[in-house]
């Protein structure tokens, strides 16, 4: 049975703590999915319109007929980045308390991907910690963002 990480009991320190949480895709899919729509999905389109589920994590609209995943008009749509990628750059960027060049350094070292990929990640992240969509969200909640809330803001922010 395939169950989706609500919450975290302990920090997420360390990389095998972070691939355990999101061991593959469709984890972070339905992770994402739980924070953006809480099981009720809805368009980003048209707030208003039916919904359909289609195949391989896609949905449509039915007023404008387009498709779209949990991804569309967040920070995370129109790359080819693992969501498991996205996740661990995440929390490697709060722990290293937004320290862009030890982040970039540790992520060179343990991600399996291009290290100019690697800091176009970390570029989309800080666009998205800096962008006043994240800045309104956070002020209402008046605390310090953790990966949870960060995750939430992030999901306000549209794409760069």
């Amino acid at each position: 049975m395939f169950e989706v990480v609500k919450s975290f009991v302990v920090p997420l320190n360390s990389l095998r703590e972070i691939k355990k949480a999101f061991p593959d895709e469709e984890n972070c899919i339905k992770y994402l999915e739980l924070f953006r729509w809480n099981n009720k999905v809805v368009s980003p389109f048209s707030k208003t319109s039916k919904v359909y589920q289609c195949s391989n994590g896609k949905y449509r609209c039915k007023d404008t007929h387009k498709y779209f995943t949990v991804k569309t008009a967040t920070v995370f749509d129109g790359t080819k980045v693992s969501l498991q990628n996205w996740m661990i750059a995440i929390i490697v960027y709060l722990n290293y308390e937004k320290d862009f060049g030890a982040s970039l350094q540790y992520l060179k070292r343990h991600l399996t991907i291009n290290p100019r990929t690697v800091w176009l990640l970390l570029n989309k992240i800080r666009y998205a910690v800096n962008h006043p969509a994240y800045h309104l969200f956070m002020r209402k909640l008046k605390v310090y963002p953790h990966f949870e809330l960060m995750l939430q803001g992030m999901m306000k922010v549209p794409r760069k």
